[in-house]
């Protein structure tokens, strides 16, 4: 359980692998995660005013870029760090002008949590 002055970074991403290895990721730099396997998932858990949240652009049902627009609708200082398989100049685009601190490719992102992950 995580204490109520804690900061928590929520993952939203449909493809189990990735989600396992940010999370696996994150227990080494002894953050605290949570892990959702849709937006719509996220948004029914109702912990939005999570630090931060690493949402995948590209999900079946609510995109990451239509989650951003809701919680910057509905909720105050969530930063939204994208993550995709298609990084595509156009994608990376919208992702920022919308407001994210930045944009992780999937392929490279999973290597670095590989390697993260055999050094401990």
């Amino acid at each position: 359980m995580v204490d109520p002055g804690e900061k928590l970074v929520a993952i939203v991403d449909d493809d189990a692998p990735v989600r396992s290895a940010l999370l696996g990721l994150t227990e080494a730099a002894e953050l605290h995660m949570v892990a959702f396997p849709s937006a719509e998932k996220h948004l029914e858990s109702g912990m939005q005013q999570t630090g931060c949240i690493v949402a995948d652009i590209r999900m079946p049902g609510m995109s990451g870029l239509n989650l951003q627009a809701w919680l910057s609708t509905h909720c105050s200082g969530v930063s939204v760090l994208f993550i995709t398989a298609h990084g595509y100049a156009s994608t990376r685009a919208r992702a920022l002008n919308a407001g994210a601190p930045g944009l992780l490719e999937k392929h490279s992102t999973m290597r670095n949590c590989s390697s993260a992950s055999e050094r401990h």
